[in-house]
């Protein structure tokens, strides 16, 4: 039994890294899109992260499965997961399975480091976005303002005559 549950808690792991690094990937891609200021490719981007998103959830209900199946209380992120775990891994097979997670979590505090460098230089593109919206408005309402007071007549040397 632990050698068959050592493998799909491994299988689990492996799945979970697999995952995080193809949001590596994406966040990569979301950023050179933010940067282009390429908004069609950046909304492609964000859907294909909430597709490995929504695969995350459904690994994180297999994890939950796998405790009730050994009769853990709780789940991967609270300490008695661990200690029955342990229990019912032993030392060797635990230890090693406590070593990837860690990779995974570092991998995942790198990846929400760069989530967010990546939302301050959408925040910094949709703040000169509205800027420029709010120029192109008040050229507009100049525009309109000399158009209604005649300003914008005829030219010399247009043809027309007055």
């Amino acid at each position: 039994m632990p050698d068959d549950l050592e493998r799909r808690l491994d299988e689990l792991v492996r799945q979970e890294a697999a995952l995080y690094e193809e949001l590596d990937h994406l966040l990569l891609q979301e950023e050179k899109t933010v940067v282009e200021g390429d908004m069609e490719a950046l909304l492609l981007c964000l859907q294909e992260k909430q597709s490995v998103i929504s695969r995350q959830q459904l690994l994180r209900e297999e994890w939950d499965r796998q405790c009730r199946a050994m009769g853990c209380k709780g789940s991967p992120g609270e300490m008695s997961f661990w200690e029955n775990l342990s229990d019912v891994l032993g030392e060797a097979g635990y230890n090693g399975l406590v070593t990837s997670i860690r990779t995974i979590r570092d991998a995942v505090a790198r990846l929400l480091e760069r989530e967010e460098k990546v939302q301050k230089l959408l925040e910094g593109q949709i703040k000169e976005l509205r800027s420029q919206l709010l120029q192109l408005q008040k050229g507009k309402a100049a525009f309109i303002g000399y158009a209604k007071a005649g300003s914008l007549g005829p030219m010399k040397g247009d043809g027309m005559r007055r």
